[in-house]
């Protein structure tokens, strides 16, 4: 049984490696102003059932989260080093980046209908995984593991800027596991022989594991962090794959252009609901790249509908294949050169004409300065100008929290090149390819 946090037990106020003074008052803080216990909403603003919700989530995950540090840490101090070095690498193979790199040659070494509905929803479900964990984070704004006792280990430069529940690797790569499954147990089962389904099934479990237990001994997220990520995995990979995957490619059939700017609008909307964080979070940076993408998928994937061509993939060798992924790959760098300069200049040019400001940030500074790693006071209160929830756990006393920028320059050129990067993907390179021959 878990036992329950005491400041005094858990945090004593002197010895090696233990949290300051400052700390364990903002944490106190963070749990008393998080109980419903004790919360009591303005007489003008009373909680949604959505805050509430919210509260009685953050409430129970503090209250748990010095314990899960401790043991965190304890498991670490057994954990051997290369042990530790070899989880701070597959961190990177659950990154959007890593999607990026790996996802587009999947449309490009085939021309078979299955395949590129295949790779289509594995766009589709990597990028839900990152929105859907997006929006959780920055709704919930719950630190990492507590740092100390746990030790971080990280590539990445923005790990002090992002919250830690749930954990979109885990979703990520939950997600992408139990797909793969499914496509083998169901749509290939008749192509494959048995020796091959468990094969792939095997390498799914140990993939689908591996990436959570290494977030885990790199201290970048909490077992609480890592059960939300992977039941938020289970449950959009089950709904997109015996639901909306055949809503999906029903719609992209459509001889209708309504359907790519449907798309487009789509994604801008779901990036409309992305709730107001503390201050800046690079979840909002991958959403924006990912509904990007989703949306330059679904495009090309409208435009190539029914023009797959069965059966001609043959014998490619990996000779062929490596070409194929050496010339889509610099096509598509070539692009993104060229397209983030040309777009920004188009969009800037049209945003000035427009009478619309180029740039809403009010704090650059707070997009490299921000550090949510220490929990502070939890507040919830409407936006006086858009009537979105600001979901940030803020001081009562300061009611700040970061407005996104959400439709400046900036980050409409990153949606629009990213775009252009997902029909690259799926239309530019593989047509490019077919004029080639290859």
């Amino acid at each position: 049984m878990r036992e329950a946090f005491n400041l005094k037990t858990d945090f004593p106020s002197s010895g090696p490696g233990i949290l300051n003074h400052d700390l364990k008052h903002r944490l106190t803080t963070a749990i008393r102003h998080s109980s419903p216990k004790t919360a009591q909403p303005a007489p003008t603003a009373p909680q949604t059932l959505l805050q509430t919700l919210r509260t009685k989530i953050r409430t129970h995950i503090l209250t748990h989260l010095p314990s899960e540090s401790r043991l965190i840490s304890s498991l670490q101090s057994y954990t051997p080093n290369p042990i530790i070095t070899l989880s701070t690498h597959l961190g990177s193979l659950g990154s959007h980046t890593a999607f990026l790199l790996f996802l587009p040659p999947l449309f490009w070494i085939s021309q078979s209908p299955q395949t590129h509905i295949f790779a289509r929803h594995l766009v589709n479900i990597s990028a839900l995984g990152v929105y859907l964990s997006s929006i959780s984070k920055d709704y919930l704004c719950l630190p990492r593991p507590l740092a100390p006792p746990v030790q971080r280990y990280s590539s990445s430069k923005s790990v002090s800027r992002e919250y830690g529940f749930p954990s979109t690797h885990t979703t990520n790569a939950v997600s992408i596991a139990l797909y793969i499954a499914l496509w083998t147990l169901f749509a290939w089962s008749e192509s494959l022989t048995t020796s091959q389904q468990i094969s792939i099934i095997g390498a799914c479990i140990l993939y689908g594991s591996l990436i959570p237990l290494s977030r885990i001994l790199t201290g970048m997220h909490s077992l609480t962090d890592i059960c939300g990520g992977a039941i938020l995995a289970v449950s959009l990979t089950l709904s997109q794959y015996f639901i909306f995957m055949p809503i999906v490619e029903t719609v992209i059939k459509w001889d209708s252009g309504l359907v790519p700017i449907g798309a487009g609008l789509l994604g801008l909307g779901m990036l409309w609901t992305h709730p107001y964080p503390e201050g800046f979070c690079p979840c909002w940076e991958d959403d924006v790249a990912f509904q990007g993408v989703v949306w330059g998928v679904f495009g090309g994937g409208w435009r190539n509908a029914g023009r797959e061509v069965t059966n001609v993939d043959g014998d490619l060798g990996w000779g062929m294949i490596a070409l194929k992924l050496l010339l889509g790959t610099i096509m598509i760098a070539a692009y993104r050169i060229v397209a983030k300069k040309a777009v920004r200049n188009i969009l800037t040019v049209v945003y000035q004409a427009s009478g619309w400001p180029v740039s809403t940030v009010s704090d650059p500074a707070a997009e490299t300065t921000h550090d949510v790693n220490v929990p502070v006071a939890a507040a919830a209160e409407p936006a006086p100008a858009t009537g979105k929830i600001h979901s940030a756990p803020v001081p009562a006393s300061s009611q700040k929290v970061y407005v996104l920028p959400m439709w400046d320059v900036r980050w409409m050129t990153t949606y629009v090149v990213y775009a252009g990067i997902g029909w690259m993907a799926t239309d530019g390179v593989v047509a490019a390819l077919r004029l080639l021959g290859l």
